[in-house]
């Protein structure tokens, strides 16, 4: 009888150690497969988009980036550039990373101020991105991005360029503006007002015909790219002084960007801070050549007389527009980007 309950006993004990390691087993399996659901087996894939064409002086900044990512992440992070104008509108790209049909975008700020007016703001900046950074208007233009376009924003790029305007009549002085039709963008679109011209919304591929047919007399645009569009054949004077300054972003798909590991969000984080520098370097190299190329080729350069006021009316035209469309936001951030 005692033997015959030992034997129980020892069955019972078999069949209980059996089963816990068929347990242990188990959760084994069951934790292998789930980091093997989670883990990426390759290189994390983003699909990019710009506003503008990749190869042109335009995006000499988001040429870097992808650059200094291939260099520093190739073996964590792959982006494919997915095309730039010719597969997403411009102005509909901050929604293309919003909806995540791509997760990165490289465009100016002013193009989605519609969804985010605080960024209808970035190029009134007069500060580096440096500043901005140290001064709290980084965070807060980071805040407004991630509310209303459901992006994450990493910085910006192109930091030097500015705006001139550009016309196939003479325009001397600030009454020479009155009734002269300009080919605008949000950008400037306030000042042309205030300043008595007549700004229409025309896209850069027709510009040259605009000007052609005379349906446009002159136009604002960055403080190059004239030479390479061509517009210089039908344009012979360029205004000074410039005014205002770059607002390219990049910006990064919420979900995307929350997927990333910590350490991959602190090194694109790095290498945006690196592109702000050096692409604003490359980019006034390229400035300062098409000025002198500009000349050469026969256009003039004219100077209006009391450049203060000039200036004075573009930025505040501008910012009116800001404070009539986020009045609480604008303030504070004028108060960080302004010129004391």
């Amino acid at each position: 009888m005692l033997k015959k309950e030992q034997s129980m006993t020892h069955a019972k004990r078999v069949i209980s150690l059996a089963a816990a390691f068929l347990l242990v087993g188990a959760g084994a399996l069951f934790a292998a497969g789930s980091r093997d659901a989670t883990v990426p087996t390759g290189p994390i894939r983003l699909r990019m988009s710009t506003a503008f064409t990749l190869t042109s002086d335009q995006e000499v900044g988001a040429r870097l980036f992808l650059d200094l990512v291939e260099q520093r992440l190739a073996d964590r992070v792959r982006i494919e550039y997915v095309g730039g104008p010719e597969s997403i509108d411009p102005f509909e790209l901050a929604e293309a990373v919003r909806s995540g049909v791509v997760d990165i975008g490289g465009l100016p700020g002013s193009y989605f101020s519609n969804m985010v007016p605080e960024t209808g703001a970035m190029y009134l900046s007069q500060i580096s991105p440096q500043e901005e950074r140290a001064s709290g208007a980084f965070d807060l233009f980071g805040q407004a991005i991630r509310a209303g376009a459901g992006a994450q924003y990493i910085g910006r790029y192109n930091t030097s360029y500015q705006f001139n305007f550009y016309s196939a009549t003479p325009i001397r002085t600030m009454a020479d503006f009155r009734g002269v039709t300009f080919r605008s963008s949000p950008v400037y679109r306030s000042f042309l007002l205030a300043l008595s011209a007549t700004p229409i919304t025309m896209p850069h591929s027709e510009v040259y015909t605009g000007l052609e047919r005379g349906m446009i007399q002159a136009i604002g645009l960055t403080n190059f790219g004239v030479l390479e569009r061509g517009w210089n054949d039908l344009l012979r004077y360029v205004i000074d002084p410039s005014f205002y300054g770059s607002d390219q972003v990049m910006i990064v798909n919420a979900s995307a960007w929350e997927r990333l590991p910590q350490d991959v969000q602190e090194v694109l984080t790095e290498i945006m801070i690196e592109v702000e520098r050096e692409s604003g370097i490359l980019l006034q190299e390229i400035i300062d050549q098409e000025r002198i190329d500009l000349v050469a080729a026969g256009m003039q350069v004219l100077t209006i007389p009391n450049a203060d006021d000039f200036l004075n009316m573009a930025y505040e035209s501008a910012w009116n527009t800001v404070l009539e469309q986020t009045p609480e936001a604008g303030a504070r951030l004028r108060g960080l980007i302004a010129a004391p």
